[in-house]
């Protein structure tokens, strides 16, 4: 599935993905590699942060694309850090792609996701979540906590639940705190997040292509 999104026009969105690397993405649906080819597309059509990822399990890390990124695979002391080793990458696509795996399957602490968003002092229109969405005990209360602090602070960042787990599909939808949650691997799903999620909207740009390739 990686090379798929590779390969579609890139747009320009204000985000910043959040790819999950738990254990539990590593399952029939290849949700690890689905969450890897849209977190990669993400970041290089990024406005907010080119090239950065954040990945996440109980060890949230901020990486660059194609960098030999510093970080915390879990399987050691918690305090040891490591660096990938991407020497062997083919190309600078499997180099970046590559660089997004840091070992890391542990538990999915979305609140420790929270905590590592707090040292940011701009954000992004949308912060897009790319999982199974089985997080720990704990991570909503720490999500209302943090939405809490934004709106204090006037930013109206939107959380984009990118549901992909098939054993729990969820249409597009939005909730009383304007975040979306979606499911399924479509790059129509990206064209509906580059006109904000306005159903009228993105019609429009259905329409505009089609009219610009028929005639």
């Amino acid at each position: 599935p990686v090379l798929f999104f590779d390969k579609i026009e890139k747009i320009k969105i204000n985000a910043i993905p959040i790819v999950d690397t738990s254990g539990s993405m590593c399952n029939g649906n290849d949700s690890i590699g689905k969450a890897y080819a849209i977190g990669h597309y993400i970041a290089k059509c990024s406005t907010y942060a080119p090239n950065k990822v954040i990945t996440f399990s109980s060890r949230p890390t901020l990486l660059t694309l194609g960098e030999e990124n510093v970080y915390n695979d879990g399987w050691g002391y918690r305090t040891e850090n490591r660096k990938q080793n991407l020497s062997n990458c083919k190309n600078q696509y499997e180099r970046e792609i590559q660089s997004m795996y840091t070992g890391d399957c542990s538990n999915t602490d979305f609140g420790k996701v929270m905590e590592l968003l707090k040292d940011l002092t701009d954000l992004p229109e949308y912060l897009v979540v790319l999982s199974d969405c089985e997080f720990d005990a704990g991570s909503n209360q720490s999500k209302s906590e943090l939405e809490r602090l934004w709106k204090e602070h006037g930013y109206t960042t939107k959380i984009v639940w990118w549901n992909l787990n098939e054993r729990n599909i969820t249409v597009p939808e939005m909730d009383s705190h304007g975040n979306i949650y979606l499911s399924g691997y479509s790059p129509m799903l990206l064209k509906f997040l580059e006109v904000g999620f306005d159903g009228t909207a993105f019609l429009n740009k259905l329409l505009d292509e089609y009219k610009k390739a028929v005639g």
